[in-house]
């Protein structure tokens, strides 16, 4: 199996990129967040890759600046009734593990926001998903962001973000002082945060 290309981009929209392998050019669909992650037009790149065969149709590749974002579009096209363009829609609108994220959480209201996610999809997903997005959060190193799951944690976070964190290392230290200081309020963490 296709497991990824490795090449010069060749071309590049906010709906695929060309890749160009040893003079063979792969057309390749992705998302216009995929898409902007990858490197500029004539420079060489990495892209994990799904071959996508459905009966009666042209097999499509779809490419990913990284590969837990395959497995979670994996995952969700797995899923009865979602298919390879919900699942980008999704991936376009959320990164892998904010998916993965809702999820856990059960916030279904949230994933609604992508596009041709409607609520019965959103539901199926949390309760086909969770069990087997929790597993990937924790082999995958992401579980850490998903535990505090709180008003305070996100509103904590989305302070460290306007204070000009980048968001990986924002969850971090919230997740982080979420679990040594559970019962301190958001003055305090973020008092704590700035100390570090």
């Amino acid at each position: 199996m296709l497991e990824y290309l490795q090449g010069q981009i060749a071309e590049k929209t906010p709906s695929h990129v060309v890749i160009d392998v040893g003079g063979v050019g792969y057309f390749v669909h992705c998302c216009e967040r995929i898409a902007r992650a990858l490197p500029k037009v004539g420079e060489r790149a990495k892209l994990w890759v799904h071959p996508h065969h459905v009966e009666g149709e042209v097999p499509r590749l779809y490419g990913f600046a990284e590969t837990f974002e395959r497995r979670v579009f994996r995952l969700l096209i797995g899923i009865s009734k979602v298919g390879p363009t919900a699942a980008m829609g999704l991936l376009a609108t959320f990164r892998a593990e904010e998916i993965v994220s809702a999820v856990v959480r059960g916030e279904s209201a949230q994933l609604t926001r992508a596009k041709g996610v409607g609520k019965k999809t959103a539901d199926r997903l949390v309760l086909e998903l969770r069990e087997s997005f929790e597993k990937i959060a924790h082999e995958a190193g992401v579980g850490s962001k998903l535990a505090p799951g709180t008003k305070l944690a996100d509103d904590l976070l989305h302070v460290l973000l306007g204070l000009g964190f980048p968001r990986k290392d924002g969850e971090e230290v919230v997740a982080e002082l979420m679990a040594a200081h559970p019962d301190a309020d958001l003055e305090t963490l973020l008092r704590l945060a700035m100390q570090r």
